[in-house]
């Protein structure tokens, strides 16, 4: 319970080694965070405006789609 604690208080900091271990299926995470961020006001400890800064980063750094996750985050906080 703890490690997963962690993992969602301070995701900004174990989002390489995710993209590093699970590749591809950290869009589908990314697009779960966000839409859990702005749905669900009961769970307000979800990092999301950090976690975008650092989505940013990896996108300028070529370690993740630009485009692609530029759609899944619209549609995550759309939908």
């Amino acid at each position: 319970m703890k490690t997963v604690l962690d993992l969602f208080l301070n995701i900004d900091v174990h989002l390489l080694e995710l993209i590093a271990h699970y590749g591809k299926a950290v869009y589908g995470f990314l697009f779960l965070v966000i839409f859990v961020e702005t749905r669900l006001v009961l769970i307000p400890f979800i990092p999301g405006d950090s976690l975008l800064f650092v989505v940013g980063t990896f996108c300028s750094a070529g370690v993740i789609s630009t485009p692609l996750i530029m759609l899944l985050l619209i549609a995550a906080a759309i939908i």
